[in-house]
């Protein structure tokens, strides 16, 4: 197995210079005296020496939830406040789930100003404690706020792990599944901090410069810190022109807790099903009909960052599965990427033929409302301002996501007969290969090289679908 060389000088530097600002915990905070009776009293505090940090974070995606990305082949405006979840739910719908990990104070209050920045939580992403917890939209009650205030310091991981991490109540709910194990982030590792990736630029402005922009080769991401050529052995340099690092460096998924793999709305009351009752092993079927698993397999598509998005009030087709999300259609730019999927058994409307974004029940669960189909729907797309017809049908969708956290050590990479040969994980007819290019090496003319018309750009020849010759591992 090739290791990858170690990271560059400058990138040691940078680590070793933000670990030790990480670590250093101002001694201003020590003299907060309070009182604070709510978060906001805190948040006035910190503003009084912090106000710039106060207006980035009201113009940053953490607050805002909205980003550009490439969508449907144009760069868009998304917001997660409009969007649609991997199983439909929508935030408009269900504030008390999906406002959870919104970094305001209390968001749900009618009274809430959007444009304040007093309001912002800064305790979730500054606590050091440990003791700082938020449910429904807003922070815990009866929290020590002075102890908790005069702890405070630079975000950790596990800060950030507290919305972006992998859940366990609801294993896989949140955004990375497999974030917390990944090699970068263990002190083991690279020790790095979610910062190294994102960097703020003391800010707060949390930035994607670690990647390219959506729809751009990518030129910098890994090889910020590992180079162009991170390999002893050449021709896994080479793989890079056609493949993303990600491809042999997250090999699976949802290594740590359990990630949902199907939800079906049609067995609300399914009972949970247990590999082994005697064991502590997570359900894999559980209450609502969610099913579960780990150490999962992902699947491969061609990816230049592009995505195929389901927009609200889109009409889906009979007896078809829906993607709601998926990558675009092969370019230049694109690379093999590895992606997670989930599956879905969700309401529509049988009249209009659009997705049905359900209200959840009050107690926090993900019940119907009222333990009712039609009740959820109606309520849910009345929140929605979209009209439901009262007919509640089913469809089926599926979600694909780009795996991006879950890095393993350089020696549990896959090796190259992980991915060729009879026993390869890669299903190269899907990626428009004649066959295994492996098996394939010696007749290149078999393979035909697609043409395609890039948006606003000439007809170009993509790179061909093949591979060179791969090493032959020595003997003895």
């Amino acid at each position: 197995m090739n290791k990858v060389l170690p990271i560059s000088l400058l990138a040691a530097t940078l680590y070793i210079h933000n670990i030790a600002a990480v670590n250093a915990a101002p001694q201003e905070h020590a003299l907060l005296n309070g009182p604070f009776s709510k978060v906001s009293d805190v948040a006035a505090q910190c503003l009084t020496c912090h106000p710039q940090q106060g207006e980035d974070i009201l113009r940053s995606s953490h607050w805002t939830w909205k980003r550009q990305r490439m969508m449907n082949g144009s760069k868009t405006l998304f917001s997660k406040k409009n969007g649609l979840t991997t199983f439909t739910i929508a935030a408009g719908a269900n504030p008390s789930q999906c406002l959870t990990c919104h970094i305001s104070t209390n968001l749900l209050d009618e009274r809430f100003d959007p444009t304040a920045a007093v309001n912002i939580d800064c305790l979730v992403c500054h606590d050091k404690t440990g003791a700082y917890e938020r449910a429904e939209g807003a922070p815990k009650k009866d929290l020590n706020l002075v102890y908790i205030a005069r702890s405070v310091g630079k975000p950790s991981s596990e800060n950030c792990f507290s919305c972006h991490g992998t859940g366990t109540e609801l294993a896989g709910r949140k955004i990375h599944n497999g974030i917390d194990k990944d090699i970068h982030l263990q002190n083991d590792g690279a020790g790095l901090t979610c910062q190294n990736c994102h960097p703020s630029g003391d800010r707060h402005a949390f930035t994607r410069e670690i990647t390219s922009a959506p729809g751009l080769r990518q030129t910098k991401a890994c090889a910020v810190c590992h180079t162009d050529s991170p390999h002893h052995q050449q021709q896994l340099n080479d793989h890079a022109e056609l493949i993303s690092c990600k491809t042999c460096h997250i090999p699976q998924y949802a290594t740590e807790n359990p990630a949902i793999i199907s939800w079906n709305w049609l067995a609300p009351q399914t009972p949970s099903i247990h590999q082994n009752i005697e064991t502590d092993a997570p359900a894999l079927v559980k209450k609502f009909g969610i099913i579960q698993a780990q150490y999962i397999q992902p699947v491969y598509f061609w990816d230049n960052g592009n995505d195929s998005i389901y927009t609200r009030g889109a009409k889906t087709e009979k007896y078809e599965t829906t993607p709601l999300q998926k990558p675009s259609v092969r370019t230049a730019q694109s690379k093999i990427v590895p992606f997670s999927v989930s599956l879905g058994t969700q309401m529509i409307d049988g009249k209009y033929r659009y997705l049905i974004a359900p209200t959840l029940a009050d107690d926090g669960t993900l019940g119907m409302r009222n333990n009712s189909l039609d009740d959820a729907a109606q309520e849910g797309m009345q929140k929605l301002r979209l009209p439901f017809s009262g007919d509640a049908d089913f469809t089926s969708t599926v979600t694909y996501r780009r795996l991006n956290h879950g890095v393993v050590p350089a020696e549990q990479a896959l090796d190259c007969m992980d991915c060729h040969g009879k026993k390869g994980r890669i299903q190269w007819p899907a990626l428009g290969y004649a066959m295994d290019p492996w098996l394939d090496r010696e007749a290149p003319a078999k393979i035909k090289v697609p043409q395609v018309q890039p948006e606003e750009t000439a007809p170009i020849t993509l790179p061909p679908i093949r591979e060179t010759i791969l090493p032959v591992e020595p003997q003895g």
